[in-house]
């Protein structure tokens, strides 16, 4: 029952019309925690369900790649790619424990550049 704006068209939308996204479930429910996601594991099934396709498994590897260029965690570029966003974008994140909101920061030293955004959005 959510509308995402991960597409091209979406993103320029918002960016001409100077509106700003409040995204919700920015870290993608932790799918892009190293380790977690994995065709495979089907453990979490809401998870699966609202995060298991081919197209962001291949988000996953590239996330997990630009993740070692950085020298961050995976988890830190998915959330940098919506605080980099060429529009004002706000993350609303879920952590539960003291460790998780900690693991957050890296994010904040994370400054993709548009190739990396049209890496991850897999335009590239």
């Amino acid at each position: 029952g959510c509308l995402h704006v991960h597409d091209a068209a979406s993103r320029k939308w918002l960016a001409d019309n100077d509106v700003a996204l409040l995204a919700w479930s920015s870290q993608a429910r932790g799918f892009f925690v190293r380790g977690r996601a994995h065709p495979d594991n089907k453990q979490d099934a809401e998870l699966v369900r609202c995060w298991y396709s081919k197209d962001n498994f291949k988000r996953l590897a590239r996330t997990n790649e630009l993740a070692e260029k950085h020298k961050v965690e995976p988890i830190n570029i998915a959330l940098a790619w919506v605080l980099c966003q060429p529009f004002q974008s706000f993350a609303l994140i879920g952590p539960r424990t003291l460790p998780e909101i900690r693991s957050t920061f890296g994010a904040l030293a994370v400054k993709l550049n548009d190739k990396e955004l049209r890496y991850l959005n897999l335009e590239d």
